[in-house]
Parts: structure tokens; C-alpha cells; sequence
């Protein structure tokens, strides 16, 4: 008999939005269940999510994207989207995915992403100037949104022009995996696929052109090397495609999700206000009772046994590392945000093994230099309104979070700190 939650699927639009309340429930009743709507298994406890993203052996990356259920009618709008859906990171095992990585890997050292401390507060200090005087702002479109999109721009080469088109494709990219869109909604996102791949060759192309001591150069060059490249074209873009996405769809939601939970807990805020030094706790706090990735998906090579369940071979698999982060087993008190925890450190909110995530020392800074220049330049800075639920919430398989956050201050006190 197929292991069931009762009364849980992660299609029903009220729990993609909020998952927390099914996945208590799922770790309490069944940690390892099948979706019969969404057509996958979940794994939702913490002992059993380690033991799933560390076994590669059965628990395969690629064929990621068989996740997408297309509409019938929609078939012919996938060729030229889906085409550049090479092995990269995501979708990739060993040794495909070690020889990726590697290349990439660099510019997402600690070392490498602490020297770029001072240019993402001077981003986000000039993102603040525009709306400083305003007395209050949407914390995502104006200051969570640009900021991921212009630092992960800088990293790659690309001009802060080039932004836009970055940012409607991380709009649409996990919009497509949603099995409520109808098939008119997923066509134009299908649609939309091929323009943005034509930005992308775009972009190398210029890059080819005027090659600058950036990532996307570097892998260009790899790409280019005489005799077998690292890199095959269909990869490189492939493997660009992931990084922007990546590299600005979940920190800005990591950090309207952070703000979010400190708004809520003013004592915490004040906290940080009075020791920007604790925004680091902050962060990791954040990660472990709200991260923005609810988690990636494998295939079952061979029959695996998880926890008490054994998932047949062939089948999806969603690893839910965000519901491991409230896991009474692996927590204590953990339905409680508080930055002052000091078992926060166990989180896998960016996954464990030969994925966890590349880019965890960027987002990490970035969030934590967010918050501090916002407590900084803001005094008095409070939430103006709670996000209406579930209109500013995000409905997403993989990504959640907040996608509207207004937040007010002291304007007379924010202009005498700038001066």
C-alpha cells in the first residue's frame, strides 16, 4: 500500500503558499508520503531528508525536469525552451555534475565572496537612496528584488541593463512548475522561454566579443578551449540560466522572509539594531524557520528504502529541506524564531552533499549586509502593513516566500543619517 498523508497535497494553492502546517502534519503522520495529485513522493523529517540528499547512488538528479506536466496542446512550444536543459547543476550527477561545478565553483569561494562585501553595500546603500525620503517602500520590488538581480549581474559580467530580462525569467521559471496553471497560462510561459534563450546566447555572444575578468567570461573560455571543451555550448547556457536564477530568485525572498520574522518578533529587531554584529544569527535563524527553497527533487534509480518507506525505482522525489528546519525531532523548540538560538547551526536550509548549494556564501552575505544597511539608514524601521495572505505570499513547488512586504520609518531621523 502507497504510503498517504490524509487530506495532504502540496497543489492545493493554500499550502503552496504555507506548506508549514502540512508538513507538521506530514512528519507527525507520514514523513515519507506520495502526492497523488502532484504525482511525486515528499520527504518532509530531518534524519530522513540528510540520508536522501547524501545518497547519490539511488537518488539521481537528472531527469529534473520531467517535474514539468505539460499541458497537452503546449508540446510544440517546448522544443526551442527545453533545448538548452543540459546537465548543470541541478539536474546533473557525477561525474557530469563535479566537472560543472568545479568551473563554476570560484567566484562562489567564502574568500572570493567576502572582497565583494563593499559593493553590495554600496548597492544596497544606493537602492536605499531611492526611496529614503519616502517614509515607507515595498521592501521586495524596491530594495530585495534589485539587489539579488545587480549583484549576481556584477558577478557574471553582465550589464545592470540586462536586469530585467534576468528578472522575468526567475519570475516565470518556478511559475512554470505550478500544476494549477491552466493551459493558456503555461503556454505563454513556455512561449517566453525561447525569447529569453535568445537573450541568453545574446549575452555570451557579447561576452565571446569583449571577454572581462568575470564568471561568465571564464566559462566562455572554457567553453572555447581547443581540443575537448569543459563546457558544450548547450551547457553553457544551461549552466547560465541556472546561475541567475539561482543567484537572485531565492535571496530576495530569504531576505523579505528574514525581515519578515523580525518584524514580527520587535524585541529580536531591536537586538540587531543595537548590535549589527547579530545579523548574522539572524540570517541563519531565518534560513531554518523560513528559507526560501522548500527543497529539490531526485529520481529512484533503484527501490530505496527511506525511514520505515521504500519509494519504487523511476520515481520523482521531492527532498524538503525547509520542513526540516521545524522538526521537533532535530530542534528543540523549533516553531519558535529566535535568533539567539545556538542549534540553528544544524539547518540544511542549502542542502547537504555534493549539491549543497554553490552559491550559500553569497546569499548568506547579502542577506546579512541587507539587513544591517537597512537598520542602518532606516531608524525606526518597522512593518507598515502584514502581507496579506495569500495574495503576497509566493505560490511555488520549490520556492517560497514573500513577495510583498511595506515597511515604514522615521524619515526626519533616515535623512539626518545619511547626512
Amino acid at each position: 500500500m502507497v504510503n498517504q498523508c490524509p487530506h495532504l497535497t502540496s497543489a492545493d494553492p493554500t499550502e503552496m503558499r504555507d506548506p508549514y502546517p502540512a508538513w507538521e502534519e506530514a512528519r507527525r503522520e507520514a514523513p515519507v508520503f506520495w502526492d497523488e495529485r502532484l504525482g511525486y513522493w515528499q520527504i518532509t523529517r530531518y534524519n530522513d531528508v540528510v540520508a536522501a540528499v547524501t545518497n547519490t547512488r539511488q537518488l539521481s538528479s537528472e531527469g529534473f525536469f520531467s517535474l514539468v506536466k505539460v499541458h497537452p496542446g503546449n508540446e510544440h512550444l517546448l522544443p526551442r525552451g527545453f533545448e538548452y536543459q543540459a546537465p548543470s547543476l541541478a539536474n546533473a550527477d557525477a561525474p557530469v555534475h563535479t566537472r560543472i561545478r568545479k568551473l563554476a565553483n570560484g567566484p562562489f569561494q567564502p574568500r572570493r565572496v567576502a572582497l565583494l562585501e563593499p559593493e553590495i553595500r554600496k548597492i544596497a546603500d544606493e537602492l536605499i537612496d531611492t526611496f529614503l525620503g519616502d517614509g515607507s517602500c515595498d521592501l521586495v520590488e524596491q530594495f530585495t528584488v534589485p539587489l539579488s538581480l545587480l549583484t549576481i549581474a556584477r558577478i557574471l559580467g553582465m550589464p545592470p541593463s540586462d536586469s530585467h530580462e534576468m528578472r522575468r525569467y526567475s519570475d516565470e521559471r518556478p511559475a512554470s512548475l505550478n500544476p494549477n496553471l491552466t493551459q493558456r497560462e503555461q503556454a505563454e510561459l513556455f512561449e517566453h522561454y525561447g525569447t529569453y534563450y535568445d537573450f541568453l546566447e545574446h549575452a555570451i555572444q557579447r561576452g565571446r566579443a569583449d571577454p572581462g575578468d568575470d564568471l561568465l567570461s571564464n566559462l566562455i573560455a572554457c567553453a572555447d578551449a581547443e581540443g575537448e571543451p569543459s563546457l558544450s555550448e548547450a551547457e553553457l547556457v544551461s549552466l547560465v540560466s541556472t546561475l541567475i536564477g539561482a543567484g537572485n530568485e531565492t535571496t530576495r525572498y530569504q531576505i523579505s522572509n528574514m525581515m519578515l520574522m523580525l518584524f514580527r518578533h520587535p524585541e529580536q529587531l531591536a537586538a540587531v539594531r543595537a548590535d549589527p554584529g547579530l545579523a548574522g544569527a539572524a540570517v541563519e535563524e531565518s534560513l531554518r524557520y523560513f528559507s526560501s527553497v522548500k527543497g529539490n527533487f531526485r529520481i529512484a534509480t533503484t527501490d530505496v528504502t527511506i525511514g520505515e518507506v521504500t519509494i519504487p525505482a523511476g520515481a520523482l522525489v521531492q527532498i524538503c529541506w525547509a520542513s526540516t528546519g521545524r522538526d521537533e525531532t532535530a530542534f528543540d523548540r523549533a516553531d519558535e524564531f529566535d535568533i539567539f538560538r545556538r542549534e540553528h547551526v544544524k539547518h540544511i536550509a542549502f542542502s547537504k552533499g555534493p549539491h549543497a548549494c554553490l552559491g550559500a556564501p553569497l546569499a548568506r552575505l547579502e542577506a546579512t549586509v541587507a539587513l544591517q544597511q537597512l537598520l542602518r539608514r532606516l531608524p525606526g524601521l518597522r512593518m507598515a502593513e502584514e502581507p496579506a495572505y495569500p495574495d503576497d505570499y509566493v505560490e511555488g513547488v520549490q520556492v517560497q516566500g514573500i513577495s510583498r512586504l511595506r515597511m515604514a520609518w522615521d524619515t526626519t531621523a533616515a535623512s539626518r543619517a545619511a547626512g
